[in-house]
């Protein structure tokens, strides 16, 4: 018969158990802390002693992590206590340390690896190397007890970035071939180096490679920097292309530096087709502005003379005399700014041409012209400008007809300069253009007799042949047109030069290449050399006939305009001594005197010569670079003293027409000097040109060299006493300076 109640005797303590049915009873027992000796019993029955065996529990009594953070970092190590979940950078070295109860051994499971850990005196250690994002768990155990409710720990890893690049590019203001760069890098940890890289292409293909670092701050995170760029330094050939980058990379010590580039960029070098086409097209747009410049000039001079000449009359500056000059001072402040923006073409054209080959004198030539375009806008155009503002706000009429005089000259004078340096422009450009055929005729004549000997080697498959002897035709053929245009170009100028279109060589060569192409289309290799080679020596030959015309041609033109200079100067010298002359007789003679008035009239014949000598020297002028700008500026003041002086002879006014007789002798010997100038640095060009009478010829020039310059001197020291008798008071010693300017006229 089964009990109807059980107990349980725990040592000195019975506890009753719980009935569940008639044969189950339970009893829990908590918090077990060591063995216990247990009896049941029920219905007058005592059980057997039952023995509960208490093991001992492991446990986990602390957990610290040191953090070993990548070199490249530059941080020290970090400890962290009860560690549990960790940030750290990528490439850290964990170290944990355990301390231990109970326990003769550690589970540590790092994402699902599992690693047991031998624990000696309580404790024990595990490291890694943390790359990713990772989950770790620690679970203590001996030889009774593993425990299973281990906690899970997350390590979060920050990953190195990537560095980062920011370039702003501009270019120079005068040259196309320089680039500057400013910019910004900046990175999470710092840098390993920063580079600037260009590679040069040509079919697509990389042919050369070119890296230079620059120096930055490592260690820091932002860095600036500036880098100016030559691209002249990459020595590109015509047609290839430079596609060039920053690289910026980082200092990551984990996986290796990260390199971000910046924007590729790519420049192409135009062919020499290509950039021929932009220097005439430049060309032709600098000569449009120049004409567009010369017509304004000329409406302000003729402008300028109505206002001047409608105050004669005026007492004062009327409403309407207002409106008119601030007109014209809109008009003239045009005029300035669109000078500006000729001298900043011109400046632009001359970069661009820099690619092409030039002689020493087409480069001194250019040198000259640029000077005039530099020189030909006078600063005292600003200052006579605020000067007549202020005076007509003053209703100054006199001295606002005296500055508009003085704006009409000036205007004149400038549009003379401008038409002569576009006559001295476009002089240049046929020179330019002749010379750069004569050097492609050069080129096309090496690679007409190289594809001959390839032909006659037959190396090559005749496909290839036959696509090099195209190449060369079409070549040909764009030469002839720009002799055709260079023809007209030489037409259009005011004294063409001497110079034949050599179209029937031409049509030679271009029927020998032809013939070249007929016999690789039949494959009779031998015949096509020997046609490829005609045609490169005919070629040789018309690139030495267009050289040697040119060199005449130039030769002939300098003679020609040194003659003419120096008979100028004679005639200039001679009319200076007649100035004098009537000079001083008027001063000595009263207005009354009978002789007074053929005096005057041989005061309006000077002036006639002058004018015939103005003429003479402005035509002069259009061809000689060397004739500086302020010649024909003189000349402008000879014809407006000169005026004035007839002008007061008229009214009998000899000590005012004695003053403006001064001031046109110290012109007129200003003048002397230019031209005596100019024409020595025309004889220097014949002594520097190519040979072409020996030893007594070189010898000849020395001598003419040492003699102008003599004479220079001369003409100087003249100068230096016209202008001091002028100042006394306008005496000149009787006949002794005109005596001295005679002389070196017959020297000259």
């Amino acid at each position: 018969e089964l009990p109807a109640e059980v107990y349980v005797e725990d040592g000195k303590n019975t506890y009753k158990l719980e009935k569940q049915n008639i044969s189950k009873f339970n009893y829990s027992i908590k918090n077990i802390q060591s063995d216990k000796k247990l009896i049941f019993k029920g219905g007058g029955f005592s059980s057997s002693v039952f023995t509960v065996s208490v093991k001992p529990r492991p446990e986990l009594l602390n957990a610290t992590a040191t953090l070993n953070y990548p070199s490249y970092l530059g941080k020290k190590p970090e400890v962290i206590a009860n560690v549990g979940d960790i940030l750290l950078p990528e490439g850290t070295r964990v170290t944990w340390n355990f301390k231990t109860g109970q326990s003769n051994s550690l589970l540590f499971i790092l994402n699902g690896k599992e690693n047991v850990l031998k624990v000696d005196d309580d404790e024990s250690a595990f490291n890694a190397t943390i790359r990713n994002n990772s989950k770790y768990s620690i679970t203590p155990k001996n030889d009774f007890v593993t425990l299973s409710d281990s906690l899970s720990h997350q390590i979060t890893v920050i990953k190195d970035q990537s560095p980062a690049i920011q370039v702003e590019e501009k270019p120079d203001s005068i040259s196309n071939k320089a680039l500057y760069f400013s910019g910004q890098v900046t990175d999470d940890y710092g840098f390993s180096r920063l580079s600037f890289k260009y590679n040069i292409k040509e079919n697509n293909k990389i042919i050369s490679s070119f890296s230079k670092n620059i120096a930055i701050k490592a260690n820091a995170t932002e860095n600036t920097f500036f880098y100016f760029w030559d691209l002249k330094t990459a020595s590109a050939k015509p047609g290839q292309e430079i596609e060039y980058y920053f690289e910026i990379a980082d200092n990551d010590g984990v996986n290796g530096a990260k390199i971000t580039r910046s924007e590729i960029k790519t420049f192409k070098q135009p062919t020499k087709k290509e950039t021929a086409e932009q220097v005439s097209a430049n060309s032709q747009s600098l000569k449009q502005k120049v004409q567009s410049a010369i017509r304004l000039a000329n409406t302000i001079e003729k402008e300028s003379k109505k206002v001047a000449e409608s105050l004669i009359d005026k007492k004062q500056i009327s409403f309407e005399d207002k409106k008119q000059i601030e007109a014209l001072l809109d008009k003239q402040k045009q005029l300035d700014e669109a000078v500006k923006e000729i001298k900043e073409q011109n400046d632009k054209n001359i970069q661009q041409q820099e690619d092409q080959k030039q002689t020493e004198e087409l480069l001194e030539k250019q040198k000259q012209i640029k000077d005039l375009f530099d020189n030909v806008l006078d600063e005292k155009t600003k200052e006579l400008l605020q000067k007549l503002q202020n005076l007509m706000n003053e209703k100054n009429k006199d001295q606002t007809q005296n500055e508009l005089s003085k704006m009409q000259l000036d205007n004149k004078t400038l549009k003379n300069e401008l038409d002569r340096i576009l006559e001295l422009y476009k002089q240049l450009e046929f020179e330019q253009n002749l010379q750069n055929d004569i050097d492609r005729l050069n080129e096309l004549a090496k690679e007409q007799k190289e594809l001959s000997k390839q032909t006659a080697d037959k190396k090559q498959d005749n496909e290839s042949l036959k696509q090099k002897q195209d190449a060369l035709n079409r070549e040909m053929k764009d030469l002839k047109d720009d002799l055709k245009k260079l023809e007209e170009k030489n037409q259009s100028l005011e004294k063409p030069n001497p110079f034949e279109n050599p179209e029937k060589d031409v049509q030679d060569i271009q029927k020998e290449q032809q013939d070249s192409k007929d016999a690789l289309d039949k494959k009779h290799s031998k015949g096509a050399s020997q046609k490829q080679q005609k045609a490169g020596e005919q070629m040789e030959k018309l690139s030495k006939k267009m050289s040697d015309m040119q060199q005449q041609g130039e030769e002939m033109e300098n003679n020609l305009n040194a003659k003419e200079l120096r008979k100028l100067l004679e005639n200039l010298l001679n009319t200076s001594f007649e100035q004098e002359k009537v000079m001083l007789t008027l001063k000595k003679m009263t207005s009354a005197d009978p002789s007074y008035i053929s005096n005057v009239q041989k005061q309006r014949s000077i002036k006639d010569n002058l004018k015939t000598i103005a003429d003479s020297l402005y035509a002069l002028s259009k061809r000689v670079p060397q004739i500086e700008s302020t010649v024909n500026e003189e000349m402008n003041k000879i014809n407006f003293n000169l005026d004035k002086s007839l002008e007061s002879l008229g009214e009998r006014r000899t000590p005012e027409a004695n003053r403006y007789q001064q001031f046109t002798m110290t012109s007129i010997n200003n003048l002397s000097l230019m031209l005596s100038e100019a024409l020595n640095q025309l004889q220097n060009m014949q002594k520097n040109s190519k040979p072409g009478g020996g030893k007594k010829q070189k010898q000849g020039m020395k001598q003419l060299s040492q003699m102008q310059e003599q004479l220079n001197k001369n003409m100087q020291k003249a100068k230096e006493q016209m202008q001091k008798s002028g100042q006394n008071q306008g005496t000149v010693g009787k006949g002794q300076m005109s005596q001295e300017f005679g002389k070196m006229a017959q020297q000259q």
